[in-house]
């Protein structure tokens, strides 16, 4: 039995046997437990991304940004002047970092505009191809409406001269002789010095009408509603037919401001 507990003596002072079943046999059959489990290492904090410069909450940010484009600059021309390496990596530190910036304003920017329609202009002015034939029926079907109704309420007023004094008049008036046989407006054209038009043989000469119209140049181009005395300028130089009936319907369908 001496020998047997010798024996045991010696297992309890053996730290390998006494950390095992012999030392804390009490507990029973405890390798039915769950092994501890390691202690989870500590994830790396992530590293911080190069400051270009330090905010100065006192400077406005277009002081700021001011201040960023010089300390670049500054860097680029360091870069330039002792090219090493590190002066290199430094200017491209920060080129990559404004670029970052710029790309996360250019995203910002689409989806703003993507939550907001009252900002984007493409909603009004569609710049896909489909979108823009819509666009043209749109606009077209409202420049033949303005047409109707100069054709019920108003009519043309046009100032011409001679070819010499004058030489883009009889081009205009091919135009505006044109535009008014195919939509059936009235025109009444007045020669400002006296000269004939093939275009307007019936023209009558100006008794006062370019001063009371407020005619600059010629040829000059005017939309009259003679019920009310109402005159718009349409413009002067020449205007050819589809730019005649866009601004017909600016004119008479459109508040200024209005696309």
């Amino acid at each position: 039995m001496a020998g047997v507990a010798a024996s045991i003596g010696v297992a309890h002072a053996n730290p390998g046997i006494g950390s095992g079943f012999y030392g804390d046999r009490e507990r029973g059959w405890f390798w039915y437990e769950e092994p501890p489990q390691p202690e989870p290492e500590p994830e790396p904090e992530p590293e911080p991304e190069p400051e270009i410069l330090p905010v100065d909450p006192e400077l406005s940010a277009r002081e700021r940004l001011e201040a960023l484009q010089e300390e670049i600059e500054e860097a680029k021309a360091l870069a330039i002047l002792e090219p090493t390496q590190e002066n290199i990596a430094a200017y491209l530190e920060m080129q990559d970092a404004m670029m970052n910036r710029s790309m996360v304003f250019a995203d910002t920017w689409r989806r703003t505009l993507w939550d907001r329609p009252d900002l984007d202009y493409t909603t009004e002015r569609p710049v896909v191809q489909s979108g823009v034939r819509e666009q043209r029926r749109i606009e077209d079907r409202e420049i033949a409406q303005a047409v109707d109704h100069v054709r019920d309420e108003r009519g043309l007023v046009f100032f011409y001269m001679n070819a010499d004094d004058c030489p883009y008049c009889e081009v205009q008036s091919r135009h505006v002789e044109r535009f008014a046989r195919e939509n059936d407006l009235t025109v009444r054209a007045i020669t400002l010095d006296g000269t004939t038009n093939e275009y307007f043989p019936e023209a009558r000469e100006d008794a006062g009408l370019a001063e009371a119209f407020g005619v600059r140049e010629a040829p000059g181009l005017f939309l009259l509603n003679p019920s009310t005395g109402e005159v718009d300028s349409l413009g002067y130089g020449v205007i050819d037919d589809a730019e005649l009936g866009k601004r017909l319907r600016r004119v008479v369908s459109l508040e200024i401001g209005e696309f």
